[in-house]
């Protein structure tokens, strides 16, 4: 059965330790480590993210802003604007209750 044509979800095979396989139940596609650099994959977040050598370490891969520690990126006001749309910042748009106005 041929694997899905869509982004997959990663998690390490426990049988052959050097290959991935996709999560997703209706999945069969699985790769070794070393053909997966540079790659496209989603974060078990939901997140669109590049496999690299670090993110192969893990069991489970996931993107940097699910990860643990100093190497996690900071979220900067850039990073707030490129996923809220910057109309639903607009005072007009807030009530003074905290409900959106949909004149």
């Amino acid at each position: 059965m041929p694997s899905l044509r869509h982004t997959h979800t990663y998690e390490r095979m426990k049988s052959r330790k050097d290959y991935f396989r996709c999560i997703n139940p209706d999945c069969t596609h699985f790769m070794h480590k070393e053909m997966m650099k540079g790659k496209r994959a989603i974060c078990p977040c939901g997140n669109e993210y590049f496999l690299n050598a670090e993110t192969l370490k893990l069991f489970r891969p996931h993107c940097a802003y699910c990860g643990k520690g100093a190497r996690r990126p900071k979220i900067t006001d850039n990073m707030l604007l490129s996923i809220i749309s910057p109309e639903l910042l607009r005072p007009e748009n807030i009530s003074p209750d905290g409900d959106e106005s949909y004149d």
